[in-house]
């Protein structure tokens, strides 16, 4: 049994070795721009520092994986060494963290942005969601100029906007959806508010976060939705170093009847964090 599953994890990795290999990854954004405006496929440009571990574990485990793999042929694939020759593409994207994947368009804009390691199974949810985003874009933007109260559309665009980092056009698609739904008949406000508060959250403008979850707190229906505002306040005063209103929504949160286990232990760790450093 044991020399079997060897056996087993040797083919494996064969198999991701050679789904890898047979990517093809350009080393020339425009080059990408340009291939991607001849087929309209997306580009999608990984970048990378010299020395990166997690860089380097993003593609042995992750890129390398045939499921990925899989996914990234109906891509333009195109690696930048933000150390070297990716400088003035990664300065052109604001990129600030490794790895960094971001989607593109072929007029060479953001339409998704991609922060930091995830493991195969993570990661593709990511990418299929991202490129589901791009690929919806332009029908939802139609269907927006037709009315500009189609909440359906404005709630899409705010969450696309958001995970692309176009934090002014996430807030505004977000104060317009409000606006077009202010009693929240379709339920929606509370989640495209909480996307929103991330995206702000990521580029750490906390006090604009916090403005956000505390809006999604006002419109949350559920206890799961409660939580994640509260939850997500907390982190945010936390990283102001405001550890005391931290603690107040943090026991706000497990207060809350039904509260799943994980959003409990979440809650836990957090307030044991803050403890163990004596704030």
């Amino acid at each position: 049994m044991a020399r079997w599953r060897g056996v087993s994890a040797a083919l494996l990795l064969a198999a991701a070795v050679a789904a890898q290999a047979q990517l093809r990854w350009g080393a020339s954004l425009e080059a990408a721009l340009q291939e991607s405006r001849r087929t309209g496929r997306l580009v999608l440009a990984l970048f990378v520092t010299e020395g990166c571990g997690w860089c380097q574990r993003m593609e042995r485990e992750t890129l390398a994986d045939a499921k990925v793999a899989a996914e990234l042929r109906g891509l333009t694939l195109v690696r930048l060494d933000a150390s070297k020759t990716g400088a003035a593409a990664a300065k052109r994207y604001r990129v600030q963290g490794f790895p960094t994947l971001i989607l593109l368009n072929s007029r060479g804009e953001a339409e998704s942005t991609m922060l930091g390691f995830e493991p195969p199974a993570e990661f593709l949810e990511t990418l299929r969601s991202a490129v589901a985003d791009a690929k919806a874009r332009p029908g939802l933007e139609a269907r927006l100029a037709k009315d500009p109260k189609d909440v359906d559309a404005l709630c899409r665009l705010a969450g696309a906007a958001a995970r692309s980092g176009n934090l002014a056009r996430a807030r505004q698609m977000a104060d317009a959806t409000e606006a077009a739904d202010p009693e929240d008949r379709f339920r929606r406000l509370a989640k495209t508010l909480c996307v929103v508060g991330d995206a702000f959250q990521a580029a750490m403008r906390y006090d604009d976060a916090i403005g956000f979850f505390q809006r999604a707190l006002k419109r949350a229906k559920g206890t799961d939705e409660v939580a994640y505002a509260r939850l997500s306040i907390a982190a945010c005063r936390i990283s102001k170093g405001e550890d005391e209103a931290a603690k107040r929504e943090i026991q706000a949160a497990l207060a809350l009847p039904d509260l799943s286990e994980r959003d409990r232990r979440a809650a836990e760790s957090m307030l044991a964090g803050l403890v163990r450093r004596g704030r």
